[in-house]
C-alpha cells in the first residue's frame, strides 16, 4: 500500500495522497487486527521488529508527522533530537535548521545507515512533502523514531522556528 501510495506521489503532489489516505483512514476507522492479518503481508506474518507497509499505513500519520510546536516544547523540555535537512545543496541558500545533518532525499537510500537507531530524529524539506515520504521509507526499514516535520522548513519559519540563512556573497 506505501509503494503505491509512493507511486501515486509521483503523478499527484503526495499533500494529495497524504490527505486522501488521511480521510480513508478516518472514515475507515482503520481495520481490526484480525482484518490486517488476512492481508498478505499483513501484522501477523511479520518476524522481524520493523513494521510492515501495512503497519505503518494503519498508524495515523501524526504518527509519522511533528507539529512544530510540539517539537518545540518537546525541546524545551529537554528532549534532544537530530534534524536532518533532506533539501538539495542549492535549496540550503534559503536557510536551515542549525545543526542539522544535510542528506538530499536523492542520497537518502544510501546514506541511512548514518542514522542513529536510538535517537530522536526529525526530518524535513521545504514543505512536507518529501520528508513525509522519507519518514515512511525509514520506518519500512526498522527506524521508527523519526518523525516529519510537519509543514516543512516553510512552516517551521511561519510559526517561529529558529533558521540559520547562509551570508549573501
Amino acid at each position: 500500500m506505501i509503494r503505491l501510495l509512493l507511486k501515486l506521489s509521483v503523478t499527484f503532489p503526495f499533500r494529495v495522497v497524504r490527505n486522501v489516505l488521511r480521510s480513508f483512514l478516518e472514515e475507515s476507522n482503520a481495520p481490526s487486527e484480525e482484518v490486517k492479518a488476512s492481508i498478505p503481508g499483513g501484522a501477523s506474518s511479520q518476524t522481524s521488529s520493523a513494521p510492515s507497509s501495512l503497519d505503518v499505513v494503519f498508524r495515523p500519520l501524526n504518527n509519522l508527522e511533528i507539529d512544530p510546536d510540539e517539537l518545540r516544547r518537546r525541546m524545551r523540555d529537554g528532549n534532544r533530537v537530530m534534524f536532518v535537512d533532506l533539501r538539495d545543496l542549492r535549496e540550503l541558500e534559503h536557510g536551515f535548521i542549525e545543526g542539522a545533518l544535510v542528506m538530499p532525499m536523492g542520497q537518502l537510500h544510501v546514506r541511512y545507515g548514518e542514522l542513529p537507531e536510538h535517537s530522536d530524529i526529525v526530518v524535513y524539506c521545504a514543505s512536507g512533502d518529501r520528508a513525509l515520504q522519507a519518514t515512511v521509507f525509514l520506518w519500512e526499514r526498522g527506524l521508527t523514531n523519526v518523525r516529519s516535520l510537519a509543514g516543512g522548513l516553510f512552516r517551521w519559519q511561519i510559526e517561529g522556528g529558529r533558521v540559520i540563512v547562509p551570508a549573501q556573497a
